[in-house]
C-alpha cells in the first residue's frame, strides 16, 4: 500500500464501515482512528521482507541492493570483490584465484607465486603493463633473462657470442669458461698422476 491509498482501502471495505483505516508511509504502517490522530501499528517493514529475498554478498554478508558482480562462482558487492594481498577493489580489472580460492591482482599473484630467480632471488614475473615474461631454466634453477650469466665471467648467456650455457659440476658457463675449465682440470688431473 502506498501513502493516499485511504481511499482504496475506503472502497473494498464500504461506505460507513468503522473499522479502522490503515495506510504506510515508507516503512511504517499507520492506523488512522475516526479522532484523525495517527499512530504507529506493529507491521514488519516492506524493505525488511523485499531485502530477504536479495541476494547476499559472498565478502560482508549483506544483501546486494544494487549492481552485483559476479565471480567465482559467487555474488559480491563491487566494493567487496577485492585482492586479499592489496585490498584493491578488482571491479573491471582482471584478477586471478588461487587453489584456495583467493583471490588476487595479477601484481600480488605473480608477486606471491611466480618463480624465483636463482640468482637475484626476486620473483619471474611480466614487466609492468605486459601479460607475459621470460623465465630461463637451467640446471633445474631459474633465471631472469638478466640474470642468466656466466658464473666466472659474467657474460650474458642469452645472447651474444657466448649464447647458450655449457654446465660443468653444476656451474652455469659459457662455452669459453667451460673450455678453460676442462682443460684446467686435465692439466690437473695429468700432473696429479
Amino acid at each position: 500500500m502506498q501513502r493516499g491509498s485511504r481511499k482504496a482501502l475506503k472502497g473494498i471495505m464500504g461506505h460507513g464501515c468503522q473499522e479502522q483505516l490503515l495506510e504506510t508511509t515508507d516503512s511504517h504502517l499507520w492506523s488512522t482512528e475516526p479522532s484523525g490522530h495517527g499512530q504507529a501499528v506493529s507491521w514488519p517493514p516492506v524493505e525488511a521482507s523485499f531485502e530477504k529475498t536479495l541476494e547476499q554478498c559472498s565478502v560482508c554478508a549483506k544483501p546486494i541492493m544494487e549492481r552485483i558482480l559476479r565471480a567465482t562462482g559467487k555474488t559480491y558487492h563491487p566494493h567487496c570483490f577485492t585482492c586479499v594481498v592489496c585490498q584493491r577493489s578488482l571491479d573491471g580489472v582482471p584478477f586471478t584465484v588461487d587453489t584456495g580460492g583467493n583471490i588476487y591482482c595479477i601484481e600480488d599473484f605473480h608477486r606471491q607465486f611466480a618463480p624465483r630467480c636463482s640468482v637475484c632471488k626476486e620473483p619471474i614475473m611480466p614487466a609492468q603493463g605486459q601479460e607475459e615474461t621470460v623465465r630461463i631454466v637451467a640446471l633445474d634453477r631459474d633465471f631472469h633473462v638478466q640474470c642468466y650469466r656466466c658464473e666466472d665471467c659474467g657474460g650474458l648467456l642469452s645472447e651474444g657470442d657466448n649464447q647458450g650455457c655449457y654446465p660443468l659440476d653444476g656451474h652455469v658457463l659459457c662455452k669459453t669458461c667451460n673450455s678453460a675449465r676442462i682443460q684446467a682440470l686435465t692439466a690437473k688431473a695429468t700432473t696429479d698422476l
